[in-house]
C-alpha cells in the first residue's frame, strides 16, 4: 500500500492496526486533493482484488474505503520519540 501512496499527492498520517490514514490538500491547499484521494481507493480496490494470500488461498482479501470531504481539526499529541509536528489525534 506504501507503494500506490507514494504515486499520489497524498500524505500517510497514521497507520492504525490495519487501517491508513491518509490525506490530500493538508497542510497545503491542492484543488483536486479529492480526485487524488478517490483514485488512490481505485487502485487499492483493485490491487487486492487478485492477491492470493498464500496461507489461505481460498480466501479473498476484503478491503473497506471511507472518504471524508470538509473541514478537519485537529491537534498535535506528541509522545517520546514522535514527530510534534505531526498529527497524531484526531478531533
Amino acid at each position: 500500500m506504501d507503494v500506490s501512496i507514494e504515486r499520489y499527492n497524498v500524505y500517510k498520517v497514521e497507520t492504525i492496526g490495519d487501517a491508513y490514514v491518509v490525506a490530500s490538500g493538508l497542510p497545503t491547499v491542492y484543488d483536486r486533493h479529492a480526485q487524488e484521494l478517490c483514485f488512490l481507493a481505485l487502485e487499492l480496490l483493485d490491487s487486492v482484488e487478485n492477491h492470493l494470500i498464500r496461507h489461505m488461498p481460498l480466501q479473498n482479501l476484503h478491503l473497506r474505503v471511507g472518504l471524508h470531504s470538509g473541514a478537519l481539526v485537529f491537534r498535535p499529541v506528541t509522545h517520546k520519540g514522535r514527530n510534534p509536528h505531526k498529527p497524531t489525534s484526531w478531533i
